[in-house]
């Protein structure tokens, strides 16, 4: 097939095709012959994810676009803050409103959508190269380790809406398009609104995408207008730059005007801690699954800090250094000259240099520190430092380690773009090109191997939400029950140290798991940004001695409550927080309210409540 196809561009291309599908196959393959078997992870937040898009897919009100249902329950919560993948999420009930089938498919759906995203990006990847000048097989193979070796891989192990590579070389490769059409001419504003609807959808994916690739793309508009010469130039390149103001303008406006408690929301706690923020050195902390010896590896499981650029960007820039010096040498004896490179190109390889740097000095924090945090200083190479003293908001997006993807996906193409050009363009003898380029070959694909055999043996966890599990669950009357009311509580999500419970994973696992198959929503919370108010308005049901909240008993209706306690858990003995006072009263509620069973499984007992009258 490869031979009927006419150039090498289109050979390359075909061949990167055939080569990413096999290793999506290979990697993920049960996702395709048992698509509702499994999950990418089933337990902590990844499990709360899959239930918050499958609850409101499923059983969220008809008609009740905005407001999620499944928790938190009378008040439930906005979609943006539940991470179910809103851009998702709403097209399946919309389409299960007007009448398809597609409850059941919401699950396999959304893992067919993140693989295809993983080809895409190789898609994008490839069209970065082309516009470069890179050599076809050598762009083919940047194209596929490029997006193995992504940070945002680990992401399928629980915040699925953040493994999403095609966003990221999508938004280069619309970044390269506009800058072409403004240094030589022609219609610069398709790509431009392309990026605009781009930034956009990602921030309708998860949010957190719309800061990083503001960055990325805010920086390269601003940086670019020293590369250009003309004045109609720079504004354009001043445009590109405002893309990200208007993204975050539209999308903020569109959840203030869908967000009936926008006003109560908490600003997120926790920016600038270490644990958040890049440590300086985990971009060349190599994983320990990976074969190829490295200088230092990571200690631990620190998703944060996963950050490795790859074998191939590491070695790469390193050996391109020493063959650059092999190259000198050799020009000046032989008299031989490279051949030059394209001007567009290589400028806008310059600005992916440095907006990288942007993006990894970003990550760092504000007051960044290196070499062990003996060196501290001013991060003034952040926006973010600069943009705190406009608005708090910007510390909501408190986890900076995350803007790191915007230095990685630059990493490769500048340092595959060095390599090209020191195998390609006449600057070495030939066997120093054939070595260099064997190496090149060798690193990307040791490493990709590597990565394909990691993620097929821990990505493929047993579906806790099929049929067999959840027709095991007590045979009970879930008709007669309003919610779901789970012991020991938990409500996550309020911002507040005092008042976060976190979840007991068994219970909040039953909880889910008995939601889908009734219907019923959760009393308890796991999403994020939750009004304190909702969190003590349930409190004030669970503390021993609270009067209960007459807002929250005003919003219930007649039915009782299910009431799902676990058999075996600990209390503390000396409750001091909030937090700690929930749990310990829950350990007492069956009790002092002298609740009847009336059912029970291995691991739960089941109880009907009635709670007070106003």
């Amino acid at each position: 097939m490869l031979n009927r196809l006419s150039t090498p561009v289109q050979r390359a291309f075909a061949a990167m095709l055939i080569v990413q599908i096999a290793l999506i196959l290979f990697t993920y393959g049960k996702y395709f012959t048992e698509p509702r078997g499994y999950m990418f992870m089933n337990a902590f937040d990844g499990l709360k994810n899959y239930y918050t898009l499958q609850y409101y897919v499923q059983h969220n009100p008809a008609g009740d676009y905005a407001q999620f249902q499944g928790m938190n329950y009378p008040y439930g919560d906005n979609i943006f803050y539940t991470d179910n993948t809103p851009a998702f999420a709403f097209p399946m009930r919309l389409l299960c409103d007007v009448g398809l089938p597609l409850e059941n498919a919401a699950i396999p759906l959304f893992h067919f959508l993140l693989l295809a995203n993983l080809l895409l990006a190789s898609v994008f990847a490839f069209g970065i190269g082309r516009r470069l000048g890179l050599n076809p097989w050598l762009n083919a193979l940047m194209s596929i380790g490029i997006v193995w070796a992504s940070p945002q891989m680990f992401r399928f192990f629980g915040n699925m809406n953040m493994a999403l590579p095609a966003f990221y070389l999508g938004c280069m490769l619309l970044l390269l398009v506009s800058y072409e059409r403004i240094q030589r001419g022609g219609r610069w504003w398709p790509p431009v609104l392309g990026l605009l609807g781009l930034l956009i959808l990602a921030a309708f994916f998860h949010l957190y995408h719309l800061p990083i690739l503001g960055v990325m793309a805010g920086s390269f508009g601003v940086l670019a207008v020293f590369f250009l010469k003309s004045w109609p130039q720079r504004l354009r390149a001043l445009a590109v730059a405002a893309v990200p103001l208007a993204a975050l303008a539209f999308t903020l406006g569109f959840i203030r005007l869908i967000d009936e408690s926008y006003a109560l929301r908490p600003i997120g706690n926790g920016y600038g801690l270490a644990d958040w923020r890049l440590a300086s050195d985990s971009i060349f902390r190599a994983y320990g699954f990976l074969k190829i010896p490295q200088f230092v590896r990571t200690q631990g499981w620190a998703l944060e800090q996963f950050t490795f650029l790859g074998s191939a960007v590491i070695y790469g820039a390193i050996l391109a250094f020493i063959f650059w010096v092999i190259s000198l040498n050799w020009q000046l004896k032989t008299g031989q000259r490279a051949t030059q490179s394209e001007p567009v190109a290589r400028s806008f390889v310059w600005l992916m240099l440095l907006v990288g740097i942007i993006s990894y000095s970003t990550a760092m924090g504000d007051y960044a520190t290196m070499f062990g945090g003996n060196l501290k200083y001013d991060n003034w190479l952040s926006p973010f430092y600069f943009l705190r003293f406009i608005t708090p908001q910007v510390s909501q997006f408190r986890c900076l380690a995350r803007f790191n993807w915007g230095d990685y996906y630059p990493a490769w193409i500048v340092v595959f773009y060095v390599l090209h050009r020191l195998i390609f363009s006449g600057a070495l003898p030939k066997m120093a090109r054939y070595a260099l380029l064997g190496l090149a070959v060798l690193l990307t694909a040791v490493d990709t191997a590597n990565y394909c055999r990691y993620f097929h043996s821990d990505s493929t966890y047993e579906n806790l939400f099929q049929d067999k599990h959840l027709r095991a669950l007590p045979d009970l009357d879930y008709q007669r029950y309003q919610a779901i009311l789970p012991l020991p509580f938990f409500h996550v999500g309020n911002e507040n140290a005092d008042l976060i419970t976190d979840d007991n994973g068994k219970v909040s696992t039953r909880a889910f798991q008995l939601s889908l198959r009734s219907g019923l929503p959760i009393m308890a919370c796991k999403m994020s940004r939750t009004p304190a108010p909702m969190t003590l308005a349930h409190y004030s049901l669970i503390l021993e001695g609270v009067e209960p909240d007459q807002d929250l008993l005003a919003r219930l209706n007649e039915k009782p409550l299910l009431v799902v306690e676990l058999k075996n858990y600990e209390a503390p003995a000396n409750p001091q927080k909030t937090s700690e006072k929930v749990i310990a009263a829950s350990k007492t509620f069956v009790q002092r309210h002298k609740l009847q069973k009336v059912g029970e499984d291995a691991d739960c007992n089941y109880y009907e409540w009635a709670p007070p009258d106003r």
